[in-house]
């Protein structure tokens, strides 16, 4: 079925879901501080604009946004692997699956990070 899967950018998936695990094994401050300096930023740009935003809400934004690019990203990672014409259902199959099982085990990470 899956006769020409893309195994030479296989890396690429890895590399992401790497990439998640290690942001998920940062304790809580620590990503905090990440995300502090990118939501600091775009409230100094907001301000020139004359654009108000509570830096919670704002914080929460770039936070989920993150999140959900990272997944986004992966999900279509994974389905430029399985990618074939004839396929392309179970393609997008396979991918949802990885795609979720890697966020379950991200969560569970979660658990055991203080903060």
């Amino acid at each position: 079925m899956f006769s020409r899967i893309n195994k030479k950018y296989l890396f690429i998936p890895i590399i992401m879901t790497l990439f998640i695990f290690m942001q998920s094994l940062l304790p809580g401050d620590v990503s905090g501080r990440q995300s502090g300096r990118i939501v600091t930023f775009i409230l100094e740009v907001l301000s020139v604009f004359k654009i108000e935003i509570s830096y919670d809400i704002l914080s929460t934004i770039i936070r989920k946004g993150a999140h959900f690019t990272e997944y986004l990203l992966l999900g279509f990672s994974w389905m430029f692997i399985f990618f074939e014409k004839e396929y392309v259902k179970i393609g997008m199959k396979y991918a949802l699956i990885l795609s979720f099982f890697t966020a379950s085990i991200d969560e569970t990470i979660q658990l055991f990070v203080p903060g």
